[in-house]
């Protein structure tokens, strides 16, 4: 829409620390214009500014009542609470990255998330740790996997979060997502490919890119590749930490020579 396109509102909050100095009446007035909210440094806005900003909205409201994309670069681990306050039912591209996301701050934001910012069309979680994890937050996962539920409209999911099951279960039965990045643990794996959604046929039936990462080629892989029922997949990419063998990859080829979406496939990536 036109009103998606309008130029981001840049605004310096570095040094406000006194809420009461605030023209709060002339902040919303042109906080009502604000369509795209890019936060790309962490030092974009203090963290002074934030909690005074948290404390003192007027009616605890969002920020920018009619913002259609956020994109959230933070590394600070104690600014992840603050995120919810920039979340609106009029949001359609959410992007949240850091190198640390607080498990229970996070995973109440996603809680909040799940009744306010519903409509998002396309979603990005990034999490550049200093250390891969060896598998997924049970704290954030679940109410991750709530909120992946809520989120109908989905079109695009990018993310290195570690999922489980329950998440990779929640994004395929998503009716529009089409273009989809995965980091799976093989455990995981098998256990997605065993859910109600995989086992009626209908898993990740829309889409039509897949980015599928997982530490290492096997037959949990290989399964889950099988399991897509997608009549409209058109390009996958398969990343694995550990390299494979020959034999292993040629497996992977086999599989996805006979998967529902054999006609549509145009491009196949393999990175070990």
């Amino acid at each position: 829409s036109p009103q998606s396109r309008c130029h981001p509102l840049t605004v310096s909050l570095q040094l406000f620390t006194d809420p009461m100095a605030l023209d709060w009446p002339r902040f919303q007035h042109y906080a009502r214009a604000v369509r795209a909210f890019l936060w790309e440094e962490d030092d974009n806005i203090s963290v002074e500014t934030l909690q005074a900003l948290s404390r003192h909205r007027p009616h605890g409201g969002p920020l920018l009542p009619h913002l259609n994309a956020l994109m959230w670069c933070d590394n600070r681990e104690d600014c992840t609470a603050f995120l919810p306050m920039f979340l609106t039912p009029s949001i359609r591209e959410l992007h949240i990255k850091s190198v640390f996301l607080n498990p229970d701050a996070t995973a109440e934001l996603f809680g909040h998330a799940m009744h306010t910012c519903a409509s998002v069309e396309v979603l990005e979680l990034r999490v550049k740790a200093p250390q891969k994890p060896r598998g997924h937050d049970p704290v954030i996962d679940g109410a991750l996997a709530k909120y992946f539920h809520a989120l109908t409209d989905l079109q695009e999911y990018y993310g290195d979060i570690i999922l489980s099951a329950r998440c990779v279960e929640a994004l395929g039965q998503l009716p529009k997502l089409e273009t989809v990045e995965l980091h799976v643990m093989p455990e995981e794996l098998e256990a997605a490919i065993a859910t109600p959604a995989s086992l009626t046929g209908e898993f990740f039936q829309p889409v039509k890119m897949l980015s599928l990462n997982t530490p290492i080629l096997g037959a949990s892989s290989r399964a889950f590749l099988a399991a897509v029922r997608s009549s409209t997949l058109g390009e996958v990419l398969i990343t694995a930490d550990l390299p494979a063998d020959a034999l292993t990859v040629q497996k992977h080829m086999q599989a996805l020579a006979e998967a529902a979406y054999k006609d549509s496939l145009k491009a196949v990536h393999v990175e070990i």
